[in-house]
C-alpha cells in the first residue's frame, strides 16, 4: 500500500522488529525470579505445515474464518504454517502463518521468556466490500477529482442526461485493510511490569457517498486512503497490599484526501455551479495520560481509582465555502484550530459489613471541554446561494455519577443484589443545559444444590432536567422538538434467566428480556421504544467424543415517532417494527468413522422491518441467511491429516430503497442502480497437514 510516496512492507517490518527487540533483551531478566504458575512444557521443536486447494463459486459475505472470508471466485490455493521452539529455561519462539495465498493472509511472530519479557509482531490483511455493487458515470481524475466523461450532456434530471446510458461503468466498492501490531512487555524487577504496544492500520479502496446541489443529489464513488497509528505505553508496580499503573496513549489519524470534488452532472442552477466539494475526515491526533491504583490490604475493604486526562487536536486547513467562483467567501480563519480537553476520574470502594452483606460505593466524573474558537461562518447553500452566517458552537459536557450497590447473601443458595445510582449531566450550547437521571435495579439469584439456577432482574430509570431553550434558528428547528437523548424519559426493564444442568453434560439455558421506554413529555420526537427478546440454548454430549449444541432466539424492537410538517403541533406519526429470528445447530463427533472426526455447523437467520407513516405502509424490508459448514478430518498417518471442507451460503435481501431502481429511476437522484443481493455460494476445500 502506497501513501504520500511511501511504501510499507509488513513482512520486513515484522522480522526486523522481532530480531531487534529479541537481541536487546537477552540477559536482562531479574535474578532470583521464580515462575510458580507457569505451565510445564518440554523443550524442543514442533512445527506443522498445511497446504490447501479448493474452489469457490462466489465471494462469501458472512464467513468468519480465514478460508471462508478470504475466498475469491474460482480456484483457491493457500498455505498455513506453525513453528515453535522452547528452550530448557522456558523461552518460547513461535511463528504462525495463516491464509497465505488468500485475500486475508496473516503472520505472527512471538518471542516469550516467562517472567522476563514478551515480544509479539503480527501482520494481517483483509479485503471486504463495504457496500452494494452498482454503476456510475464518474471516473477518478487528477487529485482524485471525480470527473464526468467527455461529451457529457447535463440535464435537470437523470432521465434528461442523454449520455448517461453509454457512460455507465460497473463499480464495486472494495476496501483493503492492513494491520501491523508490535507489542513488548518487560519485567525489569520482581515488582515491576512494563509494556509497549503499537498498531498501524491502513485502509485503501473506495466506498459510496453522496453529494447534492439543493434537491439534486448524486451517488459518488469516493476514494479511500487512510492511516491510523496507535501507541500505548504503560508501567505497573506491584506491592504487597496495593498496585499502581501509569499509562500513555497516542492516536494519529492521517487522510491522504483533503477533500472530495466532483463534477455536477445536472444543469447548473446558476452560473459557476458546475462542481461541488465535500470535506472528508481530517487529520487529527489524540493524547491521554492515565493513572490507576488498587488497594487490597484490609480483609474487609477493597478500593480502586483511576484518573485520565486527554487532549484531542485537529488543525487542518479549512476548505473554501464554495468552489463556485461567483460565490467567493473566505473562512474567518485559516484552519480549524480544534481542541478538546478531557478528564475522566473514577473512585470505587467496597466493604464487607458482615458475612452476608457487602456494600459498594462508586463515583465517576467525566469532563469534555471544547476549546475550539467560536466564530461566524457565511453559509453557502450547495455552491448556489449565499445565506446568513452561523456560529460554530463549542459543544461540551460534564457528567457526574454516584452509585451504591448492596450484595446480600444470607444463605449459600440465593443472593440479592440492589443498586441505586444518579447521573447528572451538564451541557454547553445545546437545547437543554442539564439532565439528571435516577436509576434503580434489583437482581435475585437462586443456586440450588440440584441442577437448577434461576435469576431475575428488574430495573427502573427516570430522566428529567432543566427547561428547553429556544433553538438558534426557529425557521428550521421546531421549538417543540425533543432529541431522544435530552428528553424526559421513563424506562422499565426486566430479565429472567433459567439454567438446568443434567447428566452427561446436558445444559439448558432460557432467557427473556424486556425493556420499555416512554417519552410522554415530548410532543414532537420519539414517543416510545420497546425491545423484547427470547433465547434458548441446549447443549450436551453423550460421551467424550460427541459434543452438540442447538440454539434459537427471537428479538423485536418497536419505535413510535411524532413529527410536524408546518413547525407547529404534531401532524404526522410514524412507527417502525423490526423482527429478527435466528436458529443454529452445531455437532462435533470424534471417531464417527475410524480415524475420522466430523464437524457440522448450520445457521439460519431472518429479519423483517416495517415502517408506517400515518396510515401508509412502506414495503417490508427483509433479509435471510442460510449457512452450512461441513468438515471432515481424516487422521491418515500419525503425522498426516487430511481436511475436507464444504461450505454453503445463501443470502437474500429485499430493500425497496434500492431494488429495481436504475440510475435514472428517480427525478432528482443519480443513483448507483444497485439490485437486491440474492446469491448462493459453494466453497469446497481440501488440505493436507504435516506435523514434524
Amino acid at each position: 500500500m502506497r501513501k504520500n510516496g511511501s511504501t510499507m512492507h509488513p513482512r520486513a517490518v515484522l522480522a526486523a522488529a522481532v530480531l531487534a527487540l529479541s537481541s536487546a533483551l537477552h540477559g536482562q531478566a531479574p535474578e532470583g525470579w521464580d515462575c510458580r504458575f507457569c505451565p510445564e512444557a518440554a523443550p524442543g521443536d514442533r512445527a506443522q505445515l498445511t497446504l490447501g486447494f479448493g474452489h469457490a463459486s462466489d465471494r462469501p459475505r458472512f464467513a468468519s474464518d480465514p478460508l471462508g472470508s478470504a475466498a475469491s471466485t474460482g480456484a483457491l490455493g493457500w498455505l498455513d504454517g506453525q513453528w515453535q521452539h522452547r528452550d530448557a529455561d522456558g523461552r518460547l519462539l513461535r511463528v504462525d502463518a495463516a491464509g497465505l495465498g488468500l485475500a486475508n493472509p496473516g503472520l505472527q511472530l512471538q518471542d516469550l521468556q516467562p517472567g522476563r519479557y514478551s515480544l509479539m509482531a503480527r501482520w494481517q490483511e483483509l479485503v471486504h466490500q463495504p457496500g452494494p455493487a452498482g454503476s456510475t458515470p464518474f471516473e477518478t481524475g487528477e487529485g482524485n477529482r471525480l470527473q464526468l466523461p467527455p461529451g457529457w450532456v447535463a440535464g435537470g434530471s437523470p432521465a434528461q442526461m442523454s449520455a448517461l446510458p453509454a457512460s455507465l461503468r460497473p463499480h464495486r466498492p472494495i476496501q483493503q485493510r492492513r494491520w501491523l501490531d508490535l507489542s513488548a512487555g518487560f519485567v525489569p524487577a520482581a515488582a515491576w511490569r512494563t509494556h509497549a504496544d503499537y498498531r498501524r492500520e491502513e485502509r485503501a479502496g473506495s466506498r459510496w457517498t453522496s453529494g447534492a446541489f439543493l434537491t439534486q443529489s448524486t451517488w459518488l464513488p469516493q476514494p479511500v486512503d487512510m492511516t491510523t497509528d496507535r501507541l500505548d505505553l504503560g508501567a505497573e508496580y506491584h506491592a504487597k497490599h496495593w498496585l499502581a499503573s501509569l499509562g500513555y496513549g497516542l492516536s494519529l489519524f492521517r487522510n491522504a484526501q483533503t477533500g472530495l470534488r466532483w463534477d455536477n452532472a445536472y444543469s447548473p442552477l446558476r452560473d459557476g455551479a458546475d462542481a461541488g466539494e465535500l470535506a472528508v475526515a481530517p487529520d487529527n491526533q489524540a493524547h491521554q495520560l492515565s493513572l490507576a491504583a488498587h488497594y487490597f490490604g484490609h480483609p474487609l475493604l477493597r478500593m480502586d481509582g483511576s484518573l485520565a486526562v486527554g487532549r484531542l487536536l485537529q488543525d487542518e486547513p479549512l476548505l473554501a465555502a464554495s468552489v463556485n467562483p461567483a460565490l467567493l467567501s473566505a473562512p474567518p480563519r485559516r484552519s480549524a484550530q480544534a481542541r478538546i480537553d478531557t478528564v475522566a476520574a473514577q473512585l470505587r470502594g467496597s466493604y464487607r459489613v458482615s458475612r452476608p452483606l457487602r456494600l459498594e460505593l462508586r463515583y465517576r466524573h467525566q469532563d469534555r471541554d471544547t476549546r475550539t474558537p467560536s466564530q461566524d461562518f457565511v453559509q453557502v447553500l450547495t455552491d448556489n446561494f449565499l445565506s446568513d452566517s452561523r456560529r460554530n458552537l463549542p459543544y461540551a459536557f460534564r457528567d457526574d455519577l454516584l452509585a451504591v450497590q448492596a450484595d446480600y447473601r444470607p444463605r449459600s443458595l440465593w443472593r440479592l443484589r440492589l443498586g441505586l445510582e444518579q447521573e447528572r449531566r451538564e451541557r454547553d450550547a445545546q437545547a437543554r443545559r442539564r439532565t439528571q437521571e435516577t436509576r434503580g435495579w434489583g437482581e435475585w439469584r437462586l443456586r440450588t444444590s440440584g441442577p437448577i439456577q434461576l435469576s431475575a432482574r428488574l430495573g427502573y430509570a427516570e430522566r428529567d432536567g432543566s427547561a428547553f431553550e429556544q433553538p438558534q434558528d426557529v425557521s428550521v428547528q421546531n421549538s417543540r422538538q425533543r432529541a431522544f437523548n435530552l428528553a424526559d424519559r421513563e424506562r422499565r426493564d426486566g430479565r429472567l434467566r433459567l439454567e438446568v444442568f443434567g447428566s452427561e453434560g446436558l445444559h439448558l439455558s432460557l432467557q427473556a428480556e424486556l425493556a420499555d421506554e416512554d417519552y410522554d413529555a415530548s410532543s414532537i420526537g420519539l414517543q416510545a421504544a420497546r425491545h423484547a427478546s427470547l433465547s434458548a440454548q441446549l447443549s450436551g454430549g453423550s460421551d467424550a467424543t460427541l459434543l452438540w449444541l442447538v440454539h434459537a432466539s427471537h428479538a423485536q424492537a418497536r419505535l413510535e415517532q411524532a413529527g410536524s410538517q408546518a413547525l407547529a403541533l404534531a401532524d404526522w406519526w410514524a412507527a417502525s417494527r423490526d423482527l429478527h429470528d435466528s436458529y443454529g445447530l452445531s455437532l462435533n463427533k470424534a471417531g464417527l468413522l475410524p480415524r475420522v472426526d466430523v464437524q457440522l455447523d448450520y445457521a439460519f437467520s431472518r429479519s423483517h422491518g416495517r415502517i408506517q407513516v400515518r396510515n401508509d405502509d412502506f414495503p417490508e424490508l427483509r433479509t435471510r441467511l442460510h449457512g452450512l459448514d461441513l468438515r471432515a478430518i481424516w487422521h491418515w498417518r500419525p503425522r498426516l491429516d487430511w481436511d475436507l471442507r464444504y461450505r454453503y451460503e445463501r443470502y437474500q435481501d429485499a430493500d425497496w430503497q434500492y431494488d429495481n431502481l436504475s440510475p435514472d429511476s428517480l427525478g432528482n437522484v443519480l443513483g448507483p442502480g444497485t439490485v437486491g443481493y440474492n446469491k448462493v455460494l459453494h466453497l469446497l476445500g481440501l488440505s493436507l497437514t504435516y506435523r514434524f
